[in-house]
């Protein structure tokens, strides 16, 4: 696709093995061999026994979608934010050693005022973006430390109601908020830069086509989303360096 690299990153981790299964099947082995009077190395069996069970345990595999963004310099990944750096480590794999990549992580420090702006100053929030009637609340993060959760969750509710503006007023900041991209993106954002519930307006709504290959169908998709997610990203993260 002009101006973007569409892939997959696969991750495939084997399920842990719990403690009970592997003293379990220790105490079983050690009986065994206890009973036909062989001398035990104790360190060895237990190793024996964890390499054994974690060859035979499951491997869960999971895909994620990775775009760069050839005009931006910018990697897109669709994936939660930890399995996100996940697969920027895997990427960088790839590439010479010298060459970096760095996750957004803005501090939600800087972020929950922004988003709170966004409700008290009608000027903050830029067109065409609006606000959606979805809003979490809560007490704001410490700068240095992590955020805590979410305290209040208001949905179907114009979010520059009285209820609202009286919890702000209180001193709660905003966690997250849902916005509207020009009637054409609609998403939530939280206060780590966590874009979620991305749904989009029907005429970006992909239905699969059994016609073309399989990965002409997954370009064919994104083709006419990611010029839109580019333009909500890049106007998102200026207001994000402006407070940052």
């Amino acid at each position: 696709m002009e101006g973007y690299n569409i892939f997959k990153v696969r991750e495939a981790v084997r399920a842990e093995i719990k403690a009970d299964s592997i003293e379990s099947e220790f105490n079983h082995r050690l009986k065994k061999v206890s009973a036909q009077n062989i001398k035990v190395d104790m360190d060895g069996l237990l190793q024996q026994v964890e390499d054994d069970l974690t060859r035979m345990s499951n491997v869960a595999v999971k895909d994620y979608t990775v775009v760069w963004d050839q005009v931006n310099k910018r990697f897109m990944v669709d994936s939660p934010r930890g399995k996100g750096e996940v697969c920027m480590s895997l990427i960088h794999n790839i590439f010479e050693e010298e060459i970096q990549f760095e996750v957004i992580m803005p501090s939600a420090f800087f972020v929950q005022p922004l988003l709170t702006s966004y409700i008290e100053d009608k000027n903050a929030l830029h067109e065409p973006f609006a606000l959606d009637n979805k809003v979490t609340l809560g007490k704001r993060c410490v700068a240095g430390k992590n955020p805590t959760a979410a305290t209040i969750t208001i949905k179907n509710e114009d979010v520059s109601s009285k209820e609202i503006l009286n919890h702000l007023a209180k001193n709660k900041v905003v966690h997250s908020i849902g916005l509207d991209y020009d009637g054409i993106v609609f998403f939530n954002l939280d206060h780590t830069f966590m874009f979620t519930a991305i749904t989009y307006e029907a005429d970006l709504k992909y239905k699969s086509n059994g016609a073309l290959d399989p990965q002409d169908d997954f370009v064919a998709e994104f083709t006419p989303i990611l010029p839109e997610l580019s333009k909500v990203i890049n106007l998102l993260v200026k207001d994000v360096d402006g407070v940052s």
